[in-house]
């Protein structure tokens, strides 16, 4: 499954807000999916319009997905699932750079 589309003008001021002025501006797009063949694979991509914003936003991430993890590990059975993490990666293309994050659960 997959998703992509045009990020509200109040969502991305929203995110230049909650990262506290960290960002210039919040995603152009966002391109999600979802893989649950095998557990569930999530994958999420934000189009940034600078490389440093994509650079920011990532680091804003990395700070704040620990904290989801710990929350999805507690209600998950710890014997009966395997986790594996990529952080975010980021690619840029044109004018736009992209942060992607992945997170396995199986």
């Amino acid at each position: 499954m997959w998703a992509a589309g045009k990020v509200d003008d109040r969502v991305r001021q929203g995110l230049v807000k909650v990262t506290n002025g960290q960002l210039s501006a919040g995603p152009a797009a966002i391109m999600m999916s979802a893989d649950p063949t095998a557990g569930l694979k999530l994958d999420l991509a934000a189009a940034m319009a600078s490389p440093a914003d994509a650079k920011a936003l990532e680091s804003f991430a990395k700070a704040n997905l620990g904290m989801l993890g710990m929350a999805a590990q507690a209600r998950a059975s710890p014997s009966s699932s395997t986790r594996s993490r990529s952080g975010p990666q980021e690619t840029s293309c044109g004018s736009m750079s992209t942060s992607t994050w992945t997170r396995s659960i199986s």
